[in-house]
């Protein structure tokens, strides 16, 4: 009778078991067939293990095995593992050399920092932002004026005419007035009110300019 020659495998991670068990000649020794790999070469195996043997073992987990060498002359039987112990699979697995599992090198993110907002103060432009709301209040206050004053300067020349005490420029009584002669005065009027803000040396201006007449 031969000696059988047994090996030892470290790191044996069983990757799957045939859910049924195969029978042999001898009802109490049938067997289970698990495929798996060595964890410290990476090659993959085919073993039997016996029936006894099955609450032991599971798919993914790690052991260490004996199993006995095939007989040269027997090249495609499944080899039989004698010897089955539980190891850390952990520990099994960081050992295996794997290039696929090398961590990638770190990539500094693209994403820029937030930037602190700019609290400068910002310089001052070529020219002041123009008050438009207190020019244009100042314009319509003016220009209301003006139309009150017009009015009431030709409402004083009516009132001359129908006295019989206005005169023309020729010195002729006025007995009656047309109403274009009436619609110049009201302009005359208007337009004197914006010359009388200016007949003295200082004309009238505001923060953008002369004011007076515009």
């Amino acid at each position: 009778m031969t000696q059988k020659t047994y090996i030892t495998m470290q790191q044996f991670q069983i990757t799957a078991i045939t859910d049924e068990p195969r029978a042999t000649s001898n009802p109490q020794h049938s067997f289970h067939t698990v495929n798996g790999i060595d964890l410290q070469t990476g090659v993959d195996h085919k073993f039997d293990v016996h029936i006894r043997n099955r609450p032991i073992i599971q798919v993914n987990g790690v052991y260490e095995i004996e199993y006995d060498q095939l007989p040269p002359d027997r090249p495609t039987w499944t080899a039989t593992i004698s010897k089955i112990t539980p190891v850390n699979a952990a520990q099994g697995v960081a050992k295996v050399p794997n290039p696929a599992s090398t961590p990638a090198p770190a990539v500094q993110s693209q994403t820029p920092a937030p930037q602190a907002p700019n609290t400068a103060p910002q310089a001052p432009s070529g020219f002041p932002k123009p008050g438009l709301d207190g020019r244009y209040r100042e314009w319509n206050s003016n220009h209301r004026t003006a139309m009150m004053q017009a009015t009431d300067r030709v409402r004083m020349k009516v009132d001359l005419v129908l006295a019989g005490k206005l005169y023309n420029d020729q010195g002729e009584l006025m007995d009656g007035v047309k109403e274009g002669v009436l619609t110049n005065w009201l302009i005359e009027e208007f337009n004197n009110y914006w010359a009388f803000l200016s007949v003295s040396n200082q004309d009238v201006e505001d923060g953008f300019g002369k004011f007076g007449g515009s």
